[in-house]
């Protein structure tokens, strides 16, 4: 019996990859990818050969995630609200001692940020200059985790 699902598991299998094959092909191709051309695409992807600096791309976007992650800590940690109801954004990388540090494009994140409601957007202190004309975007510059919550607790 156990020979016989599985059978019927590999035939539904078989049938919907045909199915999805054949709406693939005849569809839009930007909608609907055939897995004859997702699968080669996926392992050129993993191969990194179609994006040779994807690993380099993902590290930069990890350590500009850490500063915003490392001031809702530090946040959480603390007996007082330093976000005190305000929607914070955070933009720049931050290494083991605390130092922010720059990352491009702040203008275009200051913007983003302005569009997502936020109230305050924390850069690093020598790319400040890049959001300062944001309208409705209260703009701080930073050079460390602590002059980040400094700012917090003195904008509040």
């Amino acid at each position: 019996m156990t020979k016989q699902i599985v059978l019927i598991r590999a035939a539904i299998l078989i049938a919907l990859l045909g199915a999805w094959e054949i709406v693939g092909r005849t569809a839009n191709p930007l909608l609907y990818v055939p897995p004859s051309a997702a699968i080669p695409a996926l392992g050129r992807l993993l191969a990194l050969d179609s994006y040779p600096d994807l690993a380099q791309h993902l590290l930069l976007t990890l350590r500009e995630i850490l500063v915003a992650y490392a001031l809702a800590i530090a946040d959480m940690l603390d007996a007082p609200d330093d976000a005190r109801g305000r929607a914070i954004a955070a933009t720049g990388t931050i290494d083991a001692e605390g130092r922010v540090g720059e990352v491009g494009g702040v203008a275009e994140k200051a913007i983003a940020a302005e569009r997502a409601g936020a109230d305050v957007f924390l850069v690093p202190a020598n790319e400040m200059t890049q959001a300062d004309d944001t309208p409705g975007l209260a703009v701080h510059g930073a050079e460390h985790l602590t002059q980040a919550l400094q700012v917090l607790r003195a904008t509040a």
